[in-house]
């Protein structure tokens, strides 16, 4: 039974601190929480509404869509997100409250986020082997609703988002 409380305790958490971004102007991205029985850490992983891709502007180019988020942004957050878990009490120890922006090779968790990465490289890990592999780096073709199309060696890789146990933008430096 500690994985059913393990998730019930995710899934209050994330209603919680999601109603709080969102109060705040901002959207969730991802939530995790880790750590040992003595203290435990609760990343919030934070950006603005209103991407249209994640893509970079050409250089040179003007950027487009909303501000990266910053530390001042973070720090908005964070004060409001801490009175409120500590009222809820939905994390039963001591823990660490840390809240960030979601990076360059930030996360994706959902077809929105897929989808905003089209035509981007992406790191994919999958739960099973998808054509006798579980992990790509590949230019993300499209995104619906059901399964991401990668383009790897030449040909095209469709991967169901069930099947999938981790992604992240590929930085290109």
């Amino acid at each position: 039974m500690p994985s059913e409380h393990i998730a019930e305790t995710l899934d209050q958490l994330h209603e919680i601190v999601e109603g709080v971004v969102v109060r705040e102007g901002y959207e969730l991205v991802d939530l995790e929480l880790g750590g040992g029985r003595q203290r435990k850490r609760l990343l919030v992983m934070i950006d603005r509404p209103g991407r249209t891709t994640y893509a970079a502007p050409p250089r040179g180019g003007e950027a487009t869509g909303p501000a990266p988020v910053g530390i001042v942004d973070c720090v908005k957050v964070t004060k409001a997100l801490g009175p409120v878990l500590d009222v809820e009490d939905a994390i039963h120890s001591a823990y660490n409250l840390e809240v960030s922006s979601p990076g360059l090779d930030r996360p994706l968790k959902t077809p929105d986020h897929f989808r905003l990465a089209k035509g981007l490289m992406v790191r994919v890990k999958t739960r099973v082997p998808i054509d006798g592999e579980s992990f790509f780096v590949a230019s993300l073709l499209t995104a619906d609703d059901d399964e991401v199309v990668l383009s790897v060696r030449g040909g095209e890789i469709r991967i169901p988002y069930r099947h999938i146990r981790q992604a992240r933008l590929e930085v290109q430096l």
